[in-house]
């Protein structure tokens, strides 16, 4: 019974002597590894940017942000790099969806019941449309433009 006991107390030694001496070095890398990652992700920053009422929706155009302003009856294009309006865009009644086709912005209008395309350089409206009853989504498929029509049951695809 003794060499199990005695077995057991130098495993313990061994242990406290060794755990002693890894934490300093695991407490230096520790350290090193937080100042390298930065700050934790729930100290990062937000902000607000106005922009026409009841934003709704929104896509990336690579350098800017496009809104869709669904009571403004507009399109709101931000710098992304400081939320400056680069411009507001006149389109049609209740716009919701917006998609960025590589070129060219594309605009549902709930209440108009079309698309409307508008040139991603400058938001000129380009072309206009129709569409089923009531267009809500818009997606790229890199080759087309397909849009959901809510009261229509239905979708509609258009070539860029």
């Amino acid at each position: 019974m003794r060499r199990p006991v005695l077995a057991v107390v130098v495993f313990l030694c061994l242990h406290v002597v060794l755990s002693a001496q890894v934490p300093i070095s695991a407490k230096r890398e520790q350290a090193t590894q937080t100042q390298k990652a930065g700050p934790p992700l729930e100290s990062a920053e937000s902000a607000a940017f106005n922009v026409g009422k009841f934003p709704i929706g929104i896509t990336f155009d690579g350098t800017n942000i496009w809104v869709a302003n669904g009571e403004s009856d507009s399109v709101t294009r931000l710098r992304t790099s400081d939320g400056a309006v680069l411009g507001n865009f006149n389109v049609g009644k209740a716009p919701g969806g917006v998609v960025f086709d590589g070129t060219n912005i594309w605009v549902t209008n709930e209440d108009s019941n079309n698309v409307m395309k508008l040139r991603g350089s400058d938001g000129a409206v380009l072309d206009t449309f129709t569409v089923g009853t009531l267009p809500l989504q818009v997606t790229f498929d890199r080759k087309n433009i397909w849009v959901t029509n809510g009261r229509s049951e239905s979708v509609s695809k258009l070539k860029r």
